[in-house]
């Protein structure tokens, strides 16, 4: 919050008192104990409608799910009143985590991935001296998504592209393993377990995917414990067939999940590089 409203922070001072003293503690300029959600709220609303009485107002929070609980309930406060008010507020958040602001009941614009024309053209634009094989790899490994469009050719820039070999997958920049690898961590074990499993042979089945999985798990695994990651937009399940929603972009080769006992389960896990294969994870939806 204090960062959003840092250009208008100095407006401070023209609110009623106790507003401007509750927004004052929330910032840290004040001492005292916290202040109350709704007095901070207020004075938030009352002092961004008063720079837009000057001129409209665009507020833009990305990666709003990362956002503390008490900012998220003064957004989500304001966020339900600024109708009137010539203030647009625009939230980035990823699909499959909850937030106070999915009971704000704001509009959504899911955000899909890319087309082929439209991915074309962000390459022509960022990339235009791929050759044609490499662009038709960095398309097809990026699967759809804009921010592998920009930084793969970016990591085969500093990559002797002689020493990629046809079937491996590209090279990744530091960014992008950041970025995808959280997704990853924030599911559940047993989900880590089966998106593994299912990274193994591609072309398992489900039934193959959940005992591979219980094996590690040492328990009974389910087609349940994989809808964290469907929620999440990794992959989709029709019968037996799991299919990653995208390829690829990871170049690392995550662990499989210690058993109990503390040792890798299965020579087949061992002899195997795991690659989990998707790009999905930075897809959001924006409100």
């Amino acid at each position: 919050m204090e960062r959003l409203l840092r250009p208008v922070r100095q407006a401070i001072r023209a609110l009623p008192e106790p507003q401007r003293e509750a927004l004052s503690v929330a910032f840290g300029v004040s001492g005292g104990p916290p202040p109350d959600i709704f007095l901070t709220a207020l004075a938030a609303l009352n002092l961004v409608a008063d720079k837009a009485a000057e001129a409209p107002l665009l507020l833009v929070i990305e990666d709003a799910h990362w956002l503390d609980a008490a900012s998220l309930d003064v957004l989500a406060f304001m966020a339900r009143r600024v109708e009137m008010e010539p203030i647009v507020l625009l939230f980035a958040a990823r699909d499959g985590l909850a937030t106070q602001l999915d009971e704000a009941g704001l509009p959504e614009l899911r955000l899909e991935p890319l087309d082929d024309a439209s991915a074309n053209a962000l390459l022509d634009a960022r990339s235009p001296e791929l050759t044609s094989e490499l662009r038709r790899r960095v398309l097809n490994e990026a699967g759809g998504n804009p921010l592998a469009l920009v930084e793969l050719p970016r990591a085969l820039d500093s990559k002797d592209l002689g020493e990629v070999p046809a079937t491996a997958p590209l090279p990744i920049t530091e960014r992008l393993e950041r970025a995808f690898a959280g997704r990853v961590s924030e599911l559940p074990t047993a989900t880590r377990s089966l998106l593994l499993a299912a990274a193994l042979d591609e072309g398992a089945g489900l039934s193959d995917i959940l005992a591979a999985a219980s094996l590690v798990e040492h328990r009974p695994t389910t087609v349940d414990d994989l809808a964290p990651a469907e929620a999440v937009g990794l992959v989709s399940v029709n019968g037996e067939a799991v299919r990653f929603r995208h390829l690829s972009l990871g170049r690392r080769s995550p662990r499989p999940p210690r058993s109990r006992s503390g040792r890798r389960p299965t020579e087949r896990w061992r002899r195997h590089t795991l690659r989990i294969r998707t790009a999905a994870f930075g897809t959001g939806r924006r409100r």
